[in-house]
């Protein structure tokens, strides 16, 4: 279930809630230097492809190509209640596809590829980026960047997650605590986490809640009765046992 984000903002510029996810191979200029271009192109083309199966299928945004890496958005274009679950999910569907992928490889080339993924949370400027032809639209600030700095601290063929995603996504997925960790261009070390798998908690026991309520109060005549709704935004979750929704509405 998803809604169209109508975030504030101006100058064709809006702030966004994304999980960013950077995906990359490993040791790609090693794998370059032992395939010609096409088989190269190739190789890279059934990887991009591979991962693209597993974006689409938890309704992510590719933002950006960037040779053997991709930069995928969670939250923008469209909003999901759990689009940080919805990052790992695809980080751990990116790896499983990647088995399979390495498999046809190993038999018709005799390759191997690795992945590593990193995952944050945070607040991002989404805006049009470029001139003439060539306008993208990207999202700006710490949010891609820190994702791409997680993703080089990865080892290969794993997930890297920070701790904002960590605590939206805590009891859904098994996760290894990797310390403190000082990252190129971020001013205060970033507790860090690698993803091993799902615990098993359903996905329907959810509870949403956030540090910071914020509540839209309204009031309606129905049948002569004025009733009290306020819509409470959410994103945050703790098992609950109960099917989550974009807004509870209480009465």
């Amino acid at each position: 279930m998803f809604t169209k984000s109508e975030p504030r903002g101006h100058g064709g510029y809006w702030t966004w809630r994304l999980t960013g996810n950077y995906c990359d191979l490993v040791d790609s200029t090693k794998l370059s230097s032992q395939l010609d271009p096409e088989e190269y192109r190739d190789v890279v083309r059934a990887y991009q492809a591979a991962c693209t199966e597993v974006i689409q299928r938890y309704d992510g945004h590719i933002a950006q190509l960037l040779g053997d890496g991709l930069l995928v958005y969670f939250g923008y274009p469209y909003a999901h209640e759990d689009d940080p679950h919805r990052a790992v999910r695809t980080g751990l569907g990116i790896l499983d596809a990647m088995g399979d992928l390495n498999q046809r490889l190993q038999q018709a080339q005799g390759i191997q590829l690795g992945v590593r993924l990193g995952i944050h949370t945070g607040l991002a400027v989404v805006g049009a980026m470029g001139g003439g032809s060539r306008q993208e639209q990207l999202a700006l600030g710490e949010v891609p960047n820190i994702a791409s700095r997680i993703e080089g601290l990865a080892a290969p063929n794993t997930i890297a997650v920070s701790e904002a995603t960590y605590r939206l996504t805590q009891g859904y997925f098994e996760c290894q605590d990797l310390g403190a960790q000082t990252l190129r261009g971020v001013a205060e070390p970033l507790n860090v986490y690698r993803v091993l798998r799902e615990s098993g908690a359903p996905d329907w026991g959810i509870r949403l809640r956030r540090d910071s309520w914020v509540s839209v109060m309204y009031t309606e005549e129905l049948n002569s009765t004025t009733s009290s709704v306020t819509l409470q935004s959410t994103d945050r979750h703790e098992i609950l046992g109960q099917k989550p929704s974009h807004f509870q509405v209480s009465l």
